[in-house]
């Protein structure tokens, strides 16, 4: 078998939204516990759940595992829409980042809003939410609950793949790499590959392995595949 160490430079996450009471906080450690010394890591927007309020001890842990892996590392935080407002200590916090040549991570969130019409669907669906979780509490899992309109969604997710295409192309760039839309994918069109890491609140964790010579890899429950 071979070692998916060898050549690996750098792991690119997004969306683990600690504070969330569906973030899958050991599958986060697990991950963190095989990276070996020296490999980049990229947290790639919305590592925390602004709307949570205060953490609990468990994702308290994991964020200063976080913080802790700059002894090991390097540690690379890009701004998303959830953590918009908060400034890591002794972190740049990043819109977009080349982690390698010809290869640019953002979050996703810029990439959306330009179709007008899925605006009022956006701002009905964000009420719902408030509403549903003000009654019930924090259990509904937005991300989840958006994708009850399958139709709408599947625009939501084009309109984001189809903007961060042309946002690398006209950066020079063959890889694009998302996070924003908790749907992880890999496809390739207009000459640039699009690269979406998915989400830590999901049944299904991903990440995204860049390795010498810019080959990347979608890899699809890293706590697991990854021994």
């Amino acid at each position: 078998m071979t070692d998916w160490r060898k050549g690996l430079q750098a792991v690119i996450i997004s969306d683990l939204h600690l504070g969330s009471p569906h973030t899958r906080t050991e599958r986060i450690l697990a991950l963190l516990d095989k990276l070996p010394p020296g490999v980049e890591l990229v947290l790639n927007g919305d590592t925390l759940d602004r709307s949570s309020g205060e953490m609990s001890d468990e994702h308290r842990v994991v964020s200063e595992r976080l913080f802790a892996e700059r002894k090991l590392r390097p540690l690379v935080w890009i701004c998303g829409n959830h953590d918009v407002l908060f400034q890591p200590p002794e972190l740049e916090v990043l819109e977009t980042y080349q982690v390698s040549p010809g290869v640019m991570v953002a979050h996703g969130h810029h990439f959306h809003g330009s179709c007008k019409w899925l605006r009022p669907f956006f701002r009905i669906c964000k009420a719902l939410i408030w509403l549903r979780t003000s009654c019930h509490g924090s259990g509904i899992h937005p991300a989840a609950y958006a994708k009850r309109w399958p139709t709408l969604y599947s625009w939501l997710r084009k309109e984001v793949r189809d903007n961060a295409r042309r946002f690398a192309k006209a950066q020079g760039c063959e890889v694009m790499i998302c996070g924003h839309v908790h749907f992880s994918e890999d496809s390739t069109a207009d000459g640039v590959r699009y690269v979406n890491s998915g989400a830590w609140t999901e049944d299904s964790t991903h990440c995204v392995l860049i390795y010498e010579h810019q080959r990347t890899e979608l890899v699809e429950d890293p706590d697991l595949v990854l021994v």
